[in-house]
């Protein structure tokens, strides 16, 4: 006879006055980590927009930046930050203490969380490991929202699962709190409102279902709310240049014809003739509802693999097949349909690999994984590829046993509502480009899953003597420590330097302030012109020395918007020069002795498509040369001289130079 849904453990032992002091002591090792060289680099990313909020708050009480928009991202943590710099001063370190104080808050956060699944020493581990995990200490060292926002749904999780335990409406509410306060930080907190519908699933109770549902929907008009209104404090920006360079390309897919069609409708025929045959010779209810359920699942994994969707069609295999042996039938069915899959991958990626719009190995893939693209798993596995291995055989264990009739551990669903079904969502509305910050809030829940699970197989070894099983679980944390925390990582994000440094976005530790030092030593303010790639630090760095902002209208996201006439950047509304024909004429008819272009090591891959319409060709025509290359080894400043103020310069000094 086959067991419940869900097999709920809660670990039983209690913390000693030993264990708060270990846990005082990570806590105090991963603050030393994330204030080690806290104030070490310039201001990277998107820190520049927020050190400009923190100095719009500093002078007028609201979050107003230079180019006079409301600034509506985050506010807390914003009001924090001038706080910091109002008693520290105006310094990347003071901008960042919020940050740091946050991520060390968050090691405590994590014990708390753990509890719920693993045992004291275990969750002790989980806090090391959260005190540790490079992801984590880079995100408290940036000026940025995201530390907050990770901390805020792990304290969201914490305060769920004191609601499941005591199903009491305080403690809803409680929850309902700490998702706002998540909410407030970033709008990537509505994913975590799954987390409401964690306790209702779990215990099959229609009450804590209905409050889940409850509390998931209101997550999602809070969501609603705080988007509306934060898009409505931006200003509509001017569109890009249809078929431009850096356009994001077109989703590849081999057309599906009318043999695909065909079989597409087979797999839904079979699906229903599977269902019907074995509902009429095993009248049991829920063995019926398992077969439905696989029946529909397989149905939708043959029409996904016809219509050349991949990646849903194996995703609804995998579960279908699950069900399927779940509701006591044979494995041979799913068996013979995943043989079908792959016939139709052999067939539609030989077709697929014929079409001319395949050009590479990348596109023959897109082509046949088809919407939506795995590609949040992917980025996601870049934090911790070994861990997500590890997982992997994990979770085909534990779906074994359920398809055998066993039931779920508690840890399963928990990797479900928080890791994949988010990841999955992700890849819905996001079908291009998704950068590892976007998926970073999942981290922290799949390393609890994983933990919860490697120490539910260990619990097998409960027969074996005290020291051997002491050593078993030693040798275990010691590998999923080595799974998560990459040496190299970690030297990256700790003291960091110009020179080594890795943030989640891929950036380096972009040197805008020796940049900025050195267009200030050149001096001369009124007889130089100031023309900057990335306009949002050097409106921190070199707010009163910017003349124009320099980038292309291409087609993708930019930051142009258009006032009195003219092309402006949004957040500092610096003028914008577009093309090379405007940089020519600022060059031939400006007043000037000099003019600097300062460069960005963060668009070192993506120059040519930020300085498109011939801006680097004008520049490389006229004389442009690199003038300065900062610590970073990538951020330049390039300089051009007016050949009239070379030639009065050199009858100065009695003598004359070439121009």
């Amino acid at each position: 006879m086959s067991e419940g849904l869900f097999r709920i453990r809660r670990p039983q032992d209690r913390e000693t006055a030993g264990t708060w002091m270990l846990l005082v002591l990570i806590v105090a090792a991963g603050a030393g980590l994330r204030f080690w060289g806290l104030g070490n680099i310039g201001l990277h990313g998107d820190e520049d927009v927020m050190a400009l909020a923190t100095r719009g708050i500093l002078e007028t009480g609201v979050p107003v930046i230079p180019g006079g928009m409301l600034y509506p991202r985050a506010l807390p943590q914003l009001y924090l930050m001038a706080l910091s710099v109002s008693a520290f001063g105006d310094s990347e370190w003071a901008l960042r203490l919020p940050s740091a104080l946050a991520g060390t808050l968050m090691i405590l956060v994590g014990y708390l969380l753990a509890r719920r699944f693993l045992t004291v020493r275990w969750s002790l581990f989980f806090a090391a490991l959260i005190a540790l995990l490079p992801s984590m200490i880079v995100l408290s060292q940036t000026a940025r929202m995201y530390v907050f926002y990770v901390a805020a749904i792990m304290l969201l999780g914490v305060a769920i699962f004191r609601w499941e335990r005591t199903e009491a409406p305080r403690d809803w509410v409680l929850a309902l709190g700490a998702y706002g306060i998540a909410l407030s930080f970033h709008s990537l907190a509505v994913f975590a409102s799954l987390l409401f519908l964690y306790p209702g699933i779990l215990k099959r109770s229609r009450r804590l279902l209905a409050w889940g549902v409850a509390g998931f929907t209101t997550g999602g008009l809070g969501y609603k709310l705080v988007a509306d209104w934060s898009s409505a404090q931006y200003p509509p920006l001017v569109e890009a240049e249809p078929g431009a360079p850096g356009a994001p390309p077109e989703s590849l897919a081999y057309a599906a014809g009318p043999l695909e069609l065909a079989l597409g409708g087979a797999f839904v025929l079979l699906a229903a003739a599977i269902a019907w045959f074995a509902s009429r010779t095993r009248p049991d209810p829920a063995s019926r509802l398992w077969l439905a359920a696989a029946a529909a699942l397989l149905a939708t994994a043959g029409a996904a693999a016809a219509l050349v969707q991949f990646h849903l069609a194996w995703l609804a295999w995998f579960f279908g097949a699950i069900f399927f042996v779940r509701s006591g039938r044979t494995v041979l069915v799913p068996a013979g349909v995943g043989v079908l899959l792959l016939a139709l991958l052999a067939w539609h990626g030989w077709a697929t690999w014929q079409a001319p719009e395949v050009r590479s190995l990348y596109d023959f893939g897109e082509a046949l994984l088809g919407w939506p693209k795995p590609l949040s798993y992917l980025t996601f596995a870049t934090f911790a590829p070994v861990a997500v291995a590890a997982y992997v055989l994990l979770f085909l264990y534990f779906a074994a046993g359920f398809a055998r009739g066993r039931a779920l551990p508690d840890h399963v669903l928990l990797f479900l509502v928080t890791v994949l079904a988010p990841l999955f969502i992700i890849a819905v509305l996001e079908d291009y480009f998704i950068p590892p910050r976007y998926v970073v809030g999942v981290l922290p829940f799949f390393a609890l899953a994983l933990l919860a699970g490697a120490h539910d197989v260990l619990a097998g070894f409960a027969g074996r003597s005290r020291s051997r099983l002491a050593l078993v679980h030693g040798a275990a944390a010691a590998l999923l420590l080595v799974a998560f925390v990459s040496p190299s990582e970690l030297r990256y994000n700790v003291n960091p330097q110009y020179a080594d440094f890795r943030h989640l976005s891929d950036h380096r530790g972009v040197d805008h302030r020796g940049a900025a030092e050195y267009v200030i030593s050149r001096g001369s303010p009124e007889e130089d012109v100031v023309i900057v790639l990335d306009s949002q630090p050097h409106g921190y760095y070199l707010p009163d020395r910017m003349d124009y902002y320099m980038r292309s209208l291409h087609a993708g996201r930019n930051s142009t918007v258009m006032r009195d006439g003219r092309l402006h950047e949004l957040y500092t509304g610096t003028p914008q020069i577009a093309s090379g024909e405007e940089l020519e004429k600022i060059v031939r008819d400006g007043d000037y002795d000099e003019i600097l272009v300062v460069g960005s090591g963060e668009l070192e891959k993506t120059l040519a498509r930020h300085m498109g319409k011939g801006i680097w060709e004008t520049m490389q025509a006229l004389g442009f040369e690199q003038a300065w290359i900062g610590r970073d080894g990538a951020t330049p400043v390039w300089r051009y001289t007016r050949p009239e103020a070379t030639a009065a310069a050199a009858d100065e000094r009695g003598g004359s130079e070439p121009p």
